[in-house]
Formats: C-alpha cells, sequence, structure tokens
C-alpha cells in the first residue's frame, strides 16, 4: 500500500515538457559536465539543486548520493548536477562557486565537497564560513587551487547560465530535476524516494532497451 502511494505521488509529480531541442540520441540540455555515468546511458537524470535549501539536503542525502553511486558502477543512468542558487539563501552562490571550482579539479574533489555542503549545511549556512568546509575537507594543495579558482570570473559566468538555463526550463524551486529518455523530459519538483526514482529509472531503461 504504502508502495503504491509513493507511486502515486511521483506521477502527480512528473509534469511533461516539450523540449523539441532534444532529439532522440537525448543530448545534455546544454554542454554540462556528468557528475556520475557516461553520455551513454539511456536515462538522464538533470538535477537544479541550490546548497543552502533543506529540501535539497534531504533529496541528497536520501537520493541523489545513491543515484550518483549508481550512475558510477551502471550505465543505466547518469546525473547531471546544475548549481541553482536562489537569492533567498545568501551564501548559496558562494557555494556553489566553491563547488564548482573543485569540479575543475575532478570529480574526486566535487563529490567530497558537494557531500560537506549538504551534511554541514547548518553549520555554514548559519555562520556564513564557506571557504572553511572546502579547506577542512579538501587538501591543502587542492583548496589552494579551489579557494583561487572560486574568484574566476568564468565560474560566475558557469553559474549564471545555469541560473538561465533554469529560468527557460521553468524552475521556480529547488530541488527541481528532469527525467530524460527517449527524446522527452520529465520535470519532477520536490524529493522523491530513492527506491521509487530508482524503479522508475529500471521501467525506462528496459523501453529503451525494446
Amino acid at each position: 500500500m504504502k508502495s503504491r502511494l509513493a507511486w502515486f505521488c511521483f506521477a502527480l509529480c512528473l509534469c511533461g515538457i516539450a523540449l523539441p531541442a532534444i532529439p532522440q540520441s537525448n543530448p545534455p540540455l546544454r554542454k554540462v559536465y556528468f557528475a556520475a555515468g557516461q553520455p551513454t546511458a539511456p536515462v538522464r537524470i538533470e538535477v537544479f539543486s541550490d546548497y543552502q535549501c533543506s529540501a535539497c539536503r534531504t533529496f541528497y542525502t536520501a537520493t541523489l548520493s545513491r543515484l550518483l553511486n549508481d550512475a558510477e558502477t551502471e550505465n543505466r543512468v547518469s546525473v547531471v548536477y546544475h548549481d541553482f542558487p536562489l537569492q533567498m539563501h545568501p551564501y548559496a552562490r558562494e557555494a556553489s562557486r566553491y563547488a564548482l571550482a573543485a569540479r575543475r579539479l575532478g570529480k574526486k574533489q566535487w563529490a567530497a565537497l558537494t557531500e560537506a555542503f549538504y551534511s554541514r549545511q547548518d553549520q555554514w549556512s548559519a555562520d556564513g564560513k564557506v571557504g572553511r568546509i572546502a579547506e577542512e575537507v579538501l587538501s591543502p594543495q587542492d583548496y589552494a587551487r579551489v579557494k583561487d579558482l572560486a574568484q574566476d570570473p568564468s565560474i560566475e559566468q558557469e553559474i549564471t547560465e545555469g541560473l538561465e538555463l533554469g529560468h527557460r526550463l521553468q524552475v521556480n524551486a529547488t530541488p527541481t530535476f528532469f527525467i530524460v529518455s527517449n527524446g522527452r523530459a520529465q520535470r519532477v519538483v520536490g524529493g522523491v524516494p530513492y527506491q521509487v526514482l530508482d524503479s522508475y529509472i529500471q521501467n525506462m531503461s528496459k523501453q529503451q532497451s525494446r
């Protein structure tokens, strides 16, 4: 009964969005960095998230972190992460700058910092010391590079482009994610339990293989 209810709630969250620019080959919504998985995966999840958003933290810890691991071990799903810092969160944009800077060093650094930002959200959201989290998580060498890169104008431009993309796709709240498969994108607003999303992805993958 609980499983059926979860599926019903998930179905209510799904909103079909026509994206004529996406042909059957399912390219990303823009030229992006894959946080996990391969571009050839039959299903792609594109997430718009805010590091200072409590709902995003819940979605990350309960669902997205496990999905990132799945994407690295199985070629049925890939994950693209879009930074979407909301104006209402004063330190979210700085967290995004650090995370994007870490991403330029590699997936390992990005994953470590992303995990820290969400798991320790209460701490840095209260004192605004985003850089301290990076300093404690990364090696001294990596932290020095990330600290410099975070001030690079291209990082700020990348955040702006992500925000503009989200606005074009009518992303008005976080987390919002898109399930892209067979040239179509389904928009989901809010978090979804891992088991429900995983089952949905499995079904989509099977449809692709037929």
